[in-house]
This record gives structure tokens, C-alpha cells and sequence, in this order.
């Protein structure tokens, strides 16, 4: 419910591989921000794009860890 005071959420795909997209609904955070793309598989999140409004961007991959 947090996120959504600021942003559009878009949830696809299923369990095995979903995608998250937040799209800023709050005009001071559009100005720096166009999108965030969170994908994952189960309850675990394996890859955010940010997205700026001025068209950089910035990528972060994250490698599962290993339980014993």
C-alpha cells in the first residue's frame, strides 16, 4: 500500500518469473524518475532498472545466495 501513494503498480508473469513496474504517479517524483522495473522469480528479486526522467539509467543484478 506504500508504494502505491506514489506510483502505478503493474504486476505480470507468475510465480516462476514475474515483473514489477512502478510508474511515478507523483508529480515531484516523475520529474527525476520515469520508471522502475523489478523482476524476480518467487520471493526472490533478481533484477531493478531506474529509469531517470532525463533518460539515464541504472541497472542492478542480484545473484541468489546459496542456503546450506
Amino acid at each position: 500500500r506504500a508504494l502505491e501513494q506514489d506510483y502505478a503498480l503493474k504486476l505480470e508473469g507468475d510465480a516462476q518469473r514475474w515483473v514489477l513496474t512502478l510508474l511515478p504517479s507523483e508529480p515531484a517524483i516523475a520529474a527525476l524518475l520515469k520508471r522502475i522495473t523489478v523482476t524476480g522469480s518467487r520471493n526472490q528479486v533478481r533484477h531493478i532498472e531506474y529509469l531517470q526522467a532525463d533518460g539515464d539509467s541504472s541497472e542492478i543484478s542480484i545473484d541468489p545466495i546459496d542456503t546450506p
